[in-house]
């Protein structure tokens, strides 16, 4: 078997056990602090775009002694563009989330294979 043929079965694993691994969440609702974080969140829910890049991962802007100070602008913009998709339905943010994982994962896999190929470990 040749090496790209290699690469794009394992990706394909990784991928497929990444999507079956978390699949079941699909149907599960929010927990923990999601309903902070997304619910309560303004930064979610408001046609503000530039309140996401000033405040915390809870909403609350970075400059206030109560700010947690944990920034996370792009996580929340990604809860901004499922909130404009679908409001507050926990599926489309958990479906979100598996293909983010599958993308990353199959990204790892890649760039594992080409240092592995930089290395002469094959």
């Amino acid at each position: 078997m040749n090496q790209y043929l290699s690469v794009c079965l394992g990706c394909t694993l990784v991928s497929a056990l990444s999507l079956g691994l978390f699949w079941n969440s699909l149907e599960n609702d929010f927990v923990f602090d999601d309903h902070l974080a997304i619910r309560n969140n303004n930064d979610v829910s408001s046609d503000d775009w530039w309140s996401l890049w000033q405040n915390d991962f809870w909403g609350r802007n970075l400059k206030q002694s109560n700010s947690h100070k944990s920034y996370r602008p792009i996580t929340i913009l990604t809860f901004k563009l499922n909130y404009l998709y679908a409001e507050y339905n926990a599926r489309e943010y958990h479906l979100t989330n598996i293909v983010f994982h599958a993308a990353v994962s199959v990204l790892v896999c890649l760039s594992s294979t080409e240092l592995f190929v930089l290395l002469s470990i094959f």
